[in-house]
């Protein structure tokens, strides 16, 4: 495991009177079977995590799915799979069971049922990659999507993406962004090393060890194989994710 150190910045920032952003997310059906332990490894791996339900309205994103979803018992409630936070909205069919070893899954557009997580079956992630189609310095970058809510418990950054360059193409391309298109993720160059927004250091050949006094900032583009570094005050397009 990577070593993680505490981020200082020396950024500035302003009491806006504008409303927060609203974060966006999407419901990505995934038909492999699988356990509930591992379909939420897959979630993590490749999105964000489990689909997580937390009021009607994402209930009825996920409704023409079936599959497991974000939602086990444990310890007497039923929890989120993200923060193990409890669980204040379900749709469980009457006499479900609730105990132990059992997670949800949803199977029709109205109940959900309990089955024992040890079982396999198709499954629900949440994407929650927020690609902004505007254009902002990085540090502006780093400022809107730490205003980010999502009407849950997820607090926002600019994305730390170590090893995911390629998962970042492919979610640039779904969202039909120009090929010509680059954007901020949270990669800054401070204290002498390349750094993600949430600690980690950053290991890429593409990274200068030196880089030019203004080239301190990540980027991704299309036509890079690896991360790119720009004059911070430049303006681009950005990219959101959750901070865990």
């Amino acid at each position: 495991m990577e070593k993680k150190i505490l981020l200082l910045l020396p950024l500035v920032f302003f009491v806006l009177s504008t409303p927060p952003h609203a974060a966006t997310f999407r419901v990505v059906p995934i038909s492999d079977k699988l356990d509930w332990d591992a379909a939420r490894a897959h979630c993590r791996e490749h999105y964000s995590d489990l689909f997580n339900v937390r009021n009607q309205a994402q209930a009825d994103m996920i409704a023409p799915y079936k599959g497991w979803i974000g939602m086990r018992w444990r310890s007497d409630h039923w929890r989120l799979s993200r923060k193990d936070e409890e669980a204040v909205f379900n749709k469980f069919k009457s006499g479900e069971p609730a105990s132990d070893g059992y997670c949800a899954e949803s199977h029709d557009k109205t109940e959900w049922h309990s089955n024992l997580c040890s079982e396999t079956d198709s499954f629900m992630c949440e994407d929650r990659l927020n690609l902004a189609q505007e254009e902002k310095t990085w540090e502006k970058a780093l400022q809107h999507c730490r205003e980010l809510q999502d009407g849950g418990s997820s607090a926002y950054d600019l994305a730390s993406l170590p090893g995911q360059h390629q998962t970042v193409l492919d979610r640039m391309k779904l969202g039909g962004l120009s090929a010509s298109c680059e954007m901020w993720v949270g990669l800054r160059f401070l204290a002498g090393e390349w750094l993600w927004m949430d600690g980690t250091r950053a290991r890429s050949p593409n990274l200068p060890e030196c880089p030019d006094q203004q080239q301190h900032c990540g980027a991704v583009g299309y036509d890079s194989r690896g991360w790119k570094t720009l004059n911070c005050s430049e303006t681009r397009n950005f990219i959101c994710n959750i901070r865990e």
